[in-house]
């Protein structure tokens, strides 16, 4: 009984699931045809419903470059920064001491 239920709660997944592909893909894809086919261990695709779930993975993988890029760049400017804050406030010290002891001497 207990099998029964999780078989059925698996097909009704798997119906849930195909039925949304078949919705996303067509609304993706500008047709309405049948884009999918469900084996017991497979899902068979057709060449436009390849063609459309590739196109969205390299739109995600073009995202999560520039991402990737846009927090490197993040990282190597603060550091440069903070590098050029120590050393503007080190010369602005050492000067300050230079006019200090000049100021003594007169």
């Amino acid at each position: 009984s207990e099998e029964h239920g999780v078989e059925n709660a698996c097909v009704n997944l798997t119906t849930l699931l195909t039925e949304r592909l078949r919705k996303e893909l067509s609304s993706l894809c500008d047709r309405n045809a049948d884009f999918i086919q469900m084996g017991r261990t497979k899902v068979f695709l057709t060449q436009a419903a390849f063609d459309c779930l590739e196109c969205l993975r390299q739109k995600e993988l073009d995202s999560s470059a520039i991402i990737v890029q846009t927090v490197f760049r993040m990282y190597y400017y603060r550091a440069y920064y903070f590098r050029a804050r120590v050393s503007v406030i080190t010369i602005q010290g050492r000067y300050r001491i230079h006019l200090a002891t000049k100021l003594v001497q007169l």
